[in-house]
């Protein structure tokens, strides 16, 4: 039907407009190189036949005994005209034909290329598509998107999901878990917040230099709180055991830094390294997730040695951090 086919050249028009589109290809592309090459390559034939169309053609006549050549009009309607055109591509060879029509005609694929490799971009463009579908299709249309497009869409956003579901997760359980061992709610807090600054720099610095949220680097953040969680216990558990035993909050913390500083540094530059050794990977993906962990494992060493006794100096009443108290 050519008023179809029109509606899909509109389409088309559309998707050529939208700047992530490279290129189309369809049924509607096919007819139109057909009708220009039967007319002589014609540029004004380089379209869809309307409803009806007015054809040309010389026949010979016998006229008087002499043979008389005239240029006779017929009128075709359009889809038997299309018809015709689909019918002699099928028989001259073409093998397009099943590439963008099923074999009863009912159902077109449009073939859209894009150069954008960006989830966000895609996206857009989809709800761009499904906008204008909504907008401008006729009764009777439908649409389905398929492709790697959807797939990668619909992937991403499930990774977005998945991920806040998994840190929400973990971040609960390694408070619990805290706040159970030094038996208080507010060390427990305490313990998490190198963790958290620690997770939110991570998803800064993928932010500044534009790695994007996908299943290699999902992983970052949740390695990162099961080891970085070691370096807060080892911490808090030396700091609070230096208290036990008399000594003041300072020389406490001092303590802790000289003992248990070692430890953590030595441990977070070893594993860091262990995970950059990733980094002499041909696979993209590999070698952006062993710097990411090496980055923030030394990140969360340091936030620990930091924050943790900043906080300690800072809320010393609310922690009940005083000499000589038995944990």
């Amino acid at each position: 039907n050519p008023d179809n086919l029109k509606v899909v050249e509109e389409f088309q028009e559309f998707l050529a407009n939208e700047p992530r589109v490279k290129r189309t290809l369809s049924l509607v592309d096919l007819i139109k190189r057909i009708s220009y090459a039967f007319n002589e390559n014609r540029k004004e034939y380089n379209r869809l036949p309307n409803g009806f169309e007015f054809l040309e053609s010389e026949e010979i006549f016998e006229e008087n005994g002499q043979t008389v050549k005239r240029t006779v009009k017929r009128e075709i309607s359009g889809r038997d005209l299309i018809a015709q055109y689909l019918v002699l591509y099928e028989n001259s060879g073409g093998d397009v034909l099943s590439d963008v029509v099923d074999s009863e005609y009912l159902n077109l694929n449009l073939a859209v290329t894009i150069s954008s490799d960006s989830t966000t971009e895609e996206e857009k463009l989809l709800q761009s598509i499904e906008d204008y579908a909504g907008r401008q299709f006729p009764q009777g249309f439908s649409m389905t998107s398929s492709g790697m497009v959807p797939i990668n869409v619909a992937t991403s956003n499930e990774v977005v999901t998945s991920q806040i579901r998994s840190l929400s997760g973990s971040i609960l359980a390694v408070f619990l878990m805290l706040a159970l061992i030094f038996r208080s709610v507010t060390r427990g807090l305490m313990g998490m917040i190198p963790l958290v600054f620690t997770v939110l720099f991570n998803f800064g610095v993928m932010g500044f230099f534009d790695v994007h949220l996908d299943i290699g680097t999902a992983l970052v953040s949740s390695i990162v709180i099961g080891i970085g969680v070691d370096y807060s216990i080892h911490y808090l558990s030396r700091m609070f055991h230096e208290l036990g035993d008399g000594t003041e909050l300072h020389d406490a913390i001092s303590n802790t830094v000289r003992r248990s500083g070692k430890a953590i540094t030595s441990n977070a530059v070893t594993v860091g390294f262990g995970f950059l050794a990733l980094s002499v990977s041909e696979f993209l993906p590999l070698v952006t997730l062993s710097w990411m962990i090496w980055l923030t494992l030394n990140i969360s060493a340091l936030a620990t040695m930091i924050l943790i006794p900043a906080l300690a100096v800072t809320f010393t009443d609310v922690l009940k951090l005083v000499p000589s108290q038995n944990y």
